[in-house]
């Protein structure tokens, strides 16, 4: 018997134990009082997930997580629009709408669910308002400003009315048809933006988004969320996401993912790259917002990270995602470099040593400007102290008013791959002083397989680089799938998918027959 009570002793001790950890352990996590500050309490969050206290007219109800610890007015306090709680019914109309103040809680499922507690807001510093560049009565015989392709022919070469047409929805004073081609529209000449500084331009080393930014039409701070939330369809789930964190909705993303976009605010920790004040208020150029996707492209042209429509009438807004902030800024970097860092030179030497057809699979289209060439396929020629194969290129050109035909031209070129403190690249070599196609000298493999390769055509100052993937003509057991993966996450899209999009390729046998090439594209077997 006496050893019968010691047993249970025992396990009414270690239950006991357990208990008092567990509490201590809740007890921990209690919001502090210096945390509810500002005529805020801790309180419970009811099972209706709704908090009870007093509001302002036409305030919703905080919605919680039920049983959760949260910050709630005081009983003589009302909570205004803004989350902020007041004592005086005079204060409810002095609301701001544009930034909320509460803390971000922890557990959400948003990418601003990692700073533990949020300071005081940086100190907002006076905008000014570029004022546009004058636009050249007539356009230039020579376009000398940047082309921005406009994914599709829009009426080129036959009416080049229509071309100009959709330029002009986007604020482009001129538009053209592709000179070798002339079958794609581009646009050009707009000048607004062009000469802005990015931000801490002088301490970018391979910057990334961070998922806070700012519309720069008003300055209100923006976060996006790592899922969508019910965008595009339903943005009101969106919205009442935003509301669980304390601040209000702000917009869907127009281009998929569509993650969903809360307004925000934004501790000054995370001010490590990008001050504030090289954010200036800027104009977005569209008078009015008919179309969400011309207001995401048109701000996409102007190097901005995208664009919504909003109010009434509507309105146009561009907004612009800030670089990565100082407390992760190591972690990412060292990520980044190990991507570009990495040793993809036997991959590239097979690719390049393999008696087999590669192919210019995909591309992003913007990169894919003015060019000769439809399509690219390249032979092999010999291996010695480099790899020499020939690129020919395929392009479309009228031989008379009427007639499109197919003309073929090909040039020897020489590679050298290297690996260094910089990565995987390729060097382009040729007898002549000039590179045909447009070639550049030097590209950087992205990723590599032993059948295909991601190449970076140009790397922009702020967000992803234009890209192009090759790949050789019979992938055996599909192993271009981590390509495409690859330049799916780390390229700018839009994509150009030459034997699927535009199958001129593969209706004139360019390249091999179009069951090979869909397969290699479809990323099938």
């Amino acid at each position: 018997m006496r050893l019968y009570i010691l047993k249970c002793s025992a396990h009414r001790s270690a239950a006991m134990n357990v208990a008092i950890a567990l509490l201590l352990a809740w007890f921990a996590y209690l919001p502090t009082v210096d945390s509810c500050y500002n005529n805020k309490r801790v309180a419970f969050c009811p099972k209706s997930g709704y908090l009870h206290e007093q509001k302002c007219k036409g305030v919703n109800p905080i919605k919680c997580k039920p049983w959760s610890l949260l910050c709630s007015c005081t009983r003589k306090a009302m909570r205004r629009e803004d989350g902020e709680c007041i004592t005086s019914s005079e204060d409810c109309e002095k609301a701001k709408r544009t930034l909320a103040r509460q803390p971000t809680r922890k557990g959400g499922k948003g990418v601003a669910d990692s700073p533990r507690e949020i300071p005081d807001s940086p100190t907002e510093l006076p905008t000014t308002t570029p004022t546009p560049k004058p636009k050249d009565a007539s356009p230039p015989i020579i376009p000398n400003y940047p082309l921005y392709y406009s994914g599709d022919s829009h009426g080129c070469p036959s009416d080049i009315q229509e071309c100009q047409t959709f330029c002009s929805k986007l604020e482009f004073p001129y538009s053209k048809c592709d000179r070798y081609l002339t079958s794609d529209c581009y646009c050009y000449g707009l000048l607004w933006n062009t000469e802005r500084k990015s931000p801490a331009e002088e301490k970018v080393i391979n910057e990334v988004a961070w998922p806070y930014g700012k519309v720069l039409t008003n300055g209100d701070l923006i976060q996006e969320l790592k899922e969508s939330y019910g965008c595009p369809e339903n943005e009101n789930e969106c919205f009442e996401e935003c509301q669980t964190r304390g601040v209000d909705g702000a917009f869907c993303g127009v281009e998929a993912p569509y993650h969903c976009f809360c307004e925000a605010y934004l501790p000054s920790s995370d001010w490590g790259y990008g001050e504030e004040e090289t954010y200036e208020k800027e104009v977005t150029g569209m008078s009015s917002c008919s179309d969400r996707g011309l207001c995401y492209t048109f701000c996409i042209t102007q190097r901005h990270s995208g664009g919504f429509c909003k109010g009434e009438p509507s309105e146009c807004h561009c907004y612009l995602m800030y670089p990565y902030n100082r407390p992760r800024a190591l972690q990412i970097e060292n990520e980044l470099r190990k991507l570009q860092s990495s040793n993809y030179k036997v991959q590239v030497e097979q690719i390049l040593g393999s008696r087999q057809k590669l192919l210019l699979l995909r591309i992003s289209s913007n990169a894919w400007q003015a060019v000769e060439c439809r399509c690219m396929e390249s032979d092999y020629v010999q291996a010695l102290s480099s790899f020499e194969r020939s690129v020919t290129c395929y392009g479309l050109s009228y031989s008379t008013a009427d007639e499109l035909r197919w003309h073929e031209t090909k040039e020897n070129v020489k590679y050298e791959v290297k690996f260094d403190n910089h990565g995987t690249t390729i060097v382009l070599k040729t007898d002549s002083q000039t590179l045909p196609f447009g070639f550049h000298r030097t590209y950087s493999i992205l990723s590599a397989t032993p059948t295909c390769m991601v190449t970076q055509i140009l790397q922009r100052t702020l967000g992803k680089p234009t890209c192009a993937l090759w790949g050789l003509e019979h992938a055996y057991r599909n192993d271009e799938s981590p390509c495409f993966d690859k330049m799916k996450e780390m390229c700018m899209g839009p994509f150009t998918d030459t034997f699927t999009q535009r199958d001129e390729c593969s209706r004139q046998q360019v390249g091999g027959t179009y069951e090979n090439i869909s397969k290699s594209v479809q990323g099938t077997t």
